[in-house]
């Protein structure tokens, strides 16, 4: 059927069947085949518009479809990391099945797994995508993302070792490691 509307030039009848296929969980797809509706979609959207049918509808419709298809591809960044055999945590099954062959929201995404996995870069990037705006949550964001970076770490400097206890208050970083020596430190970790 997509085929057909492809070929008649029905962009718009395309991009919603496209749409509805990458949505329907009644369908069983992976994550990647329903990333690949999504572009087409969004493909067929954009062609639409250049046939100018009810473009203010289309527009919306073009732009949450390309949400749709970005918070999909940052699901599937995190469903790399989880799956990468260097992941620091254990992940079931079902955990891994649940990313794997489903399109999640931006909420669950990132509540569900960018945030409790402390994937912060993906966390920051769904709230791009979102255009989340509250500035404390995403300050307290960037120093969990920046901390995450360079813990644990030893300083020679007991003033250094204060400045960074103080700009490591108030993130979701567990067990902060900032130790201060008088001996020989490896240059990797010394401040």
């Amino acid at each position: 059927l997509m085929t057909y509307y492809q070929i008649q030039r029905k962009n718009y009848e395309a991009g919603e069947l496209a749409r509805n296929r990458a949505w329907d969980t009644g369908l069983k797809l992976t994550l990647s085949e329903r990333i690949e509706y999504l572009e087409l979609a969004l493909s067929s959207f954009s062609a639409a518009l250049d046939g100018d049918r009810n473009s203010t509808n289309l527009d919306q419709l073009k732009t949450e479809t390309q949400r749709n298809l970005e918070i999909a591809k940052l699901q599937n960044s995190v469903k790399r990391e989880m799956a990468s055999a260097s992941t620091k945590y254990e992940i079931d099954p079902d955990t891994m099945d649940r990313l794997e062959s489903s399109l999640l929201g931006a909420s669950v995404l990132l509540n569900d797994f960018a945030w409790p996995y402390e994937m912060h870069e993906i966390c920051l990037r769904i709230f791009g995508v979102c255009s989340y705006d509250d500035s404390a949550h995403i300050c307290k964001l960037w120093k969990s993302f920046l901390t995450s970076k360079f813990l644990p770490c030893t300083t020679r400097n007991e003033v250094v070792m204060k400045k960074l206890e103080n700009f490591v208050q108030g993130t979701n970083i567990e067990n902060i490691q900032i130790s201060l020596s008088n001996g020989s430190v490896s240059q990797e970790t010394l401040f």
